[in-house]
């Protein structure tokens, strides 16, 4: 398992090198960082992943990855007004740039997370964010399955509901039977969380140490 795992290392590795040096790529930096060890664990930690998992997926890692690092971005980015730029944004430079990926798949992932993170219908007063439902980490975990396992065709498919009652009563979703399982989501929100807490100090690493290059 630690062989087949390093491949998220080598997605790192390859990625940091078609990434340039100011802070927007930066903050993409950081992501990939944090996205790679996030795939690596929710592969790590929930079974159905583990399972099916090997060296061979290289695809399906790198594009695990993909997802997790942009999703991050975005949220680092946060509290930039037009979200419709920021997610085309980072769909465009991860896609395009760093992984050689399909944009438009990107983008719907990104652009469906956002959908259904704020379709909870709360807002943190602390921090004017979402309040996230228990639905959001569904799909988290579900698109993750369904990037590196191939096996639940989300595109197009996935509309955003309140809650997971209200998903499975949505006609449009009659055809899809994803896994209901509690221990996935309740896995990827806890590595989500953590994820962009990483991210955000390897943001400010980042930065520090090119303001002491810059000195020097």
């Amino acid at each position: 398992m630690s062989a087949d795992l390093d491949l998220f290392d080598q997605i790192v590795l390859v990625g940091d090198t078609r990434l340039g040096s100011d802070a927007v790529d930066d903050i993409l930096r950081a992501s990939l960082i944090s996205g790679a060890a996030c795939a690596r664990s929710i592969v790590l930690r929930v079974p159905s992943l583990r399972e099916q998992f090997s060296e061979e997926q290289q695809v399906g890692a790198a594009l695990l990855t993909e997802f997790w690092a942009a999703a991050i971005a975005t949220r680092l980015l946060g509290g930039v007004e037009d979200r419709e730029d920021v997610l085309a944004g980072v769909a465009a430079r991860f896609s395009g740039d760093v992984f050689g990926s399909s944009g438009a798949a990107l983008e719907w992932s990104l652009r469906t997370f956002e959908e259904q993170l704020w379709s909870g219908g709360g807002v943190d007063p602390a921090t004017g964010q979402p309040s996230t439902s228990a639905m959001t980490w569904s799909f988290v975990y579900w698109r993750s399955r369904d990037l590196l396992v191939g096996d639940l065709p989300l595109q197009g498919r996935y509309h955003p509901a309140p809650d997971i009652d209200a998903w499975v009563n949505d006609e449009r979703h009659r055809d899809i039977a994803p896994p209901m399982d509690s221990e996935g989501p309740t896995l990827a929100k806890e590595i989500m969380l953590w994820g962009v807490d990483t991210a955000a100090d390897h943001f400010e690493a980042l930065r520090k140490a090119a303001e002491e290059r810059e000195v020097h």
